[in-house]
């Protein structure tokens, strides 16, 4: 049974959706876990002056913040800051929307998190291959955001579906805590051309110009642009054979070829397998003594072609084929594939009968979930009919795969 949260002002509005509202008693639930549950549609409330509003949805490029506030249940936060984030979503009637907590406080949070990305599912018009992307990540132990559906409402009126996502240093903070490591420092991939991890020379602004810090994080060791110059110049070395324990010291080469293994799986066209180059990633850089790692952004997504290459990319960047030609790695590789379809395919006694494998069913329940939510939503960019036959292709895609 779906269950959707209750907020005190949330009833009557989803009761016009056609949405079952259970009338329950106090909200209790207010954590970021709890929100990322992922087992409701939430509701969250965007209270915003109405011109701001309208400047915000025809904003072409400027992306200024707002002022607002954003309720979840009984969690408020005033004075947050609220943009268009652009891109290739950009939708005046439903925009993709970026909230900071901290943009006019100082240190301001919503749920503990500095910021959040509403996504207008303009890109996708299955409305899930994102939030399973993003879960099936999670299955397989990758320090990736979350990502949860949710009903937004703009000054109490229905702004249709979005996927609220969290951000990615605040995932790799909560993965990190989980295994005990060190947090380090994370620099963004920023350019929309994919990268085949090519050296780029000794000069330090090249790399300060495609890896950008993340705008949660606004100190960065000095020294970090020359842990990634002295990774990308060692990979593009030609000492010999491929060694594992000399790249070691440089590039953690298993996390690298676990993420790859795992988007390939999914058939993420782009990621750090991509067959032009990598794209969609972020690096993470400690102590000067440790190896640099590898990232998902979890921006692009999969579930589109079940008979997408699994060695997609591995000829595509410096990393992946100095790898591919390491046993040990690419056994690893092979295992973690074996391990992903072990998983999509894993069945669970405590699902109602019929239900598929975990895949298939993660699709099938995230689908039941949104469905009359987003058939309602006279925003979106898709029909009711293109919803339908994406949802049947991503169901498709994890049938098929596992």
């Amino acid at each position: 049974m779906i269950r959707i949260i209750k907020a005190p002002f949330a009833s009557l509005a989803f009761v016009a959706l056609g949405v079952l509202l259970l009338n329950g008693g106090p909200v209790t639930v207010q954590t970021a876990d709890d929100f990322f549950d992922g087992q409701v549609l939430q509701r969250i409330d965007l209270l915003i002056n109405s011109d701001d509003w309208r400047t915000l949805q025809a904003d072409t490029g400027t992306r200024a913040y707002h002022p607002a506030t954003l309720k979840w249940g009984d969690i408020v936060a005033r004075n947050i800051g609220v943009r268009s984030e652009g891109g290739g979503g950009r939708d005046e009637r439903k925009p993709r929307l970026r909230v900071d907590a901290s943009w006019y406080v100082s240190g301001g949070t919503f749920l503990g998190l500095p910021s959040l990305m509403l996504d207008n599912l303009s890109e996708d018009a299955s409305g899930v291959r994102r939030t399973v992307t993003l879960r099936f990540y999670q299955w397989m132990d990758l320090p990736a955001p979350r990502a949860v559906h949710a009903a937004l409402y703009v000054n109490n009126a229905f702004a249709g579906v979005y996927t609220v996502i969290e951000p990615v240093d605040h995932a790799v903070a909560r993965y990190v805590r989980g295994n005990g490591q060190d947090r380090g420092r994370l620099y963004r991939y920023t350019s929309a051309v994919p990268y085949r991890l090519n050296y780029l020379g000794t000069d330090l602004s090249r790399y300060r110009d495609l890896f950008q810090v993340e705008p949660e994080q606004p100190l960065f060791a000095s020294d970090d642009y020359a842990a990634i110059e002295e990774m990308i110049r060692t990979l593009n070395s030609n000492v010999g054979a491929p060694d594992e324990r000399r790249l070691a010291k440089y590039v953690d080469l298993r996390q690298f070829m676990k993420i790859a293994a795992v988007q390939n799986f999914l058939g993420v066209s782009g990621g750090i397998a991509g067959r032009d180059g990598m794209s969609d990633f972020s690096l993470e850089v400690r102590r000067r003594t440790d190896a640099v790692q590898f990232l998902p952004n979890g921006e692009l997504t999969g579930l589109v072609d079940p008979r997408y290459p699994i060695e997609q990319g591995l000829a595509g960047n410096v990393v992946a084929r100095q790898a591919r030609q390491i046993e040990a790695l690419f056994q690893s590789y092979v295992d973690t594939l074996r391990a992903s379809a072990d998983i999509a395919d894993k069945r669970d006694r405590n699902r109602p009968a019929g239900s598929g494998p975990a895949l298939q069913a993660e699709v099938d329940r995230e689908q039941r979930l949104i469905n009359e939510a987003i058939r309602a939503d006279s925003l979106k960019r898709w029909t009711d009919r293109e919803f339908t036959d994406a949802s049947a292709a991503v169901s498709g895609f994890a049938r098929d795969r596992a």
